[in-house]
């Protein structure tokens, strides 16, 4: 069986996170988007991957960011604290950990509205 050549992965982007227990942990993450232009007006889609061995936002999403892509989607694929270029802090990573920093995150890139 064949599989199609991955895309090539966009540049790496960082961001800090400021609140809470969160305070300074640094969030890696790709931006796929169109032209400046259509990029504005673009639906937005944030891929968010599981936990365990060789959890990586990129890596895991790859082959489903170019679909959403070629179909007119600003995709972000972060990648969670604790994994791939993100922070490591030694924090407790619970999902209402999670869930904060993706909250805050998404606050960040000044995004309301995304799936």
């Amino acid at each position: 069986m064949t599989y199609p050549t991955p895309p090539p992965k966009p540049e790496s982007q960082f961001l800090t996170l400021q609140n809470g227990d969160r305070n300074g942990v640094k969030i890696h993450y790709t931006v796929t988007d169109n032209s400046p232009e259509t990029a504005a007006n673009a639906p937005v889609v944030i891929f968010l991957q599981g936990s365990g061995p060789g959890a990586s936002g990129w890596l895991n999403f790859r082959y489903n960011v170019q679909y959403f892509y070629d179909n007119g989607f600003k995709v972000i694929v972060p990648d969670l604290p604790g994994f791939g270029d993100s922070d490591k802090p030694d924090l407790d990573y619970t999902l209402e950990f999670f869930a904060k920093a993706m909250l805050e995150f998404a606050e960040q890139l000044d995004r309301e509205k995304f799936a």
